[in-house]
């Protein structure tokens, strides 16, 4: 397994497209090789993948949207004062 960690870490550090990167760290092709699972089963993975990463990406500017309110309003300054 941590050879296949270290091929991924290796092909971020090339340049290698992340959509590539990610189905290499999802072991799209080792899942489907050893037979662990088929084709429908690795789209199934890709797919729950992609939606935490939306979820994390709408948390994210949302929390980033409330500490930019904070900020132009003050309320760090006050915080920090306090």
């Amino acid at each position: 397994m941590i050879k296949w960690d270290i091929a991924i870490i290796a092909s971020a550090l090339t340049g290698l497209n992340v959509t590539v990167v990610l189905r290499i760290g999802v072991g799209s092709i080792i899942g489907v090789a050893m037979g662990n699972f088929n084709v429908v089963g690795l789209f199934e993975t890709l797919q729950t993948g992609m939606s935490w990463m939306q979820d994390l990406a709408i948390i994210t500017i949302m929390v980033g949207g409330l500490v930019g309110l904070m900020k132009y309003y003050g309320g760090i300054d006050y915080i920090l004062q306090k």
